[in-house]
């Protein structure tokens, strides 16, 4: 355990090293998520997973920074994870990874039947700005999209729908250049390698503003698909509207298209009541429940917006 610690720690240690006097900060948090569930007996047996369940989530998470002047920024987030599990899972969330991501800094520190502690980097990434853009090297979010809940857009950091206790999305290993065009109008490039480079993600990603809407188009090539989308965001009234939305296509296989979109708003009535609303539509999404692909769901193969237990 202090051998797997210590690459962290080696790695923090070197950059501040590396950093000027007082170029250096610190943040983070700690949490802890807890879950009591009582099972339906027959979908507890046709599983094989507890009927009674109790789960508990640890995270601490940290945030060096660092500043190499001339050359650049450094961010790290460093996240530490216990998982308590009282009896066997229908899937384990601990094993999902990120598919944007190229290098593994992911570590077990202990892998018992009820209780596993592991830590991760789930940002690592270097940021160099210029007076006309900015360019990111690492593992790094990717911020596409305008909706709360749901986001079709946002293809290279998708929400991961098992992992219900984290606050980020998982970070992405790729390039990115911004390019500033104006003062609310901006070009998006964006280059994510992964299967050692056997397969490529890549995207561009327009964003402008008009009588006070804020809007973009993107397209690029995700998971072997062409894909087009667009969203929008601004006021109606007293209340704020958004969308989005992406026509995922496979030239190899038409009947596989699909379309993707949300529609939402909110509103703060009060300073004691706020709503949101959002609807979404998934032309990737199966009726019947017998069709549906949980394996590819627990490889991260599929984006979806919501799992639910059959009753």
């Amino acid at each position: 355990m202090i051998k797997k610690f210590g690459k962290t720690f080696l790695i923090l240690l070197f950059l501040n090293e590396l950093s000027p006097s007082q170029a250096f900060k610190l943040s983070g948090y700690l949490s802890e998520f807890a879950i009591y569930q009582n099972v339906k007996e027959e979908f507890a047996q046709t599983f094989g997973i507890g009927k009674n369940l109790l789960v508990n989530i640890s995270r601490l998470r940290l945030r060096p920074e660092f500043d190499l002047a001339k050359i650049g920024k450094i961010y790290i987030e460093y996240e530490v994870n216990g998982f308590y599990h009282s009896s066997e899972l229908f899937f384990n969330p601990v094993e999902l990874t990120s598919r944007r991501q190229f290098y593994k800094m992911r570590w077990a520190l202990h892998d018992g039947k009820k209780l596993e502690i592991y830590h991760f980097i789930d940002r690592f990434y270097i940021r160099k700005d210029f007076n006309f853009g900015n360019l990111i090297i690492g593992r790094q979010r990717i911020s596409w999209g305008t909706g709360r809940v749901w986001n079709p857009t946002d293809l290279f950091n998708p929400i991961n729908p098992a992992d219900f206790s984290k606050i980020e999305k998982d970070g992405a290993d790729a390039v990115t250049w911004k390019i500033y065009l104006g003062s609310f109008t901006d070009l998006h490039v964006v280059y994510n390698p992964v299967n050692r480079f056997k397969s490529n993600n890549f995207g561009f990603r327009f964003r402008s503003n008009a009588k006070g809407f804020d809007f973009s188009f993107m397209s690029g090539y995700f998971d072997k698909r062409g894909i087009v989308g667009f969203d929008f965001a601004g006021n109606f009234l007293n209340a704020g509207i958004r969308g989005e939305g992406i026509i995922s296509a496979d030239v190899k296989n038409l009947r596989s298209n699909f379309l993707k979109f949300i529609l939402g708003f909110d509103n703060q009535f009060t300073k004691n009541f706020y709503a949101l609303f959002e609807y979404q539509f998934n032309g990737e999404g199966k009726t019947k429940k017998e069709e549906y692909e949980i394996e590819r769901l627990t490889r991260g193969e599929i984006i979806v917006s919501e799992i639910r237990a059959v009753p």
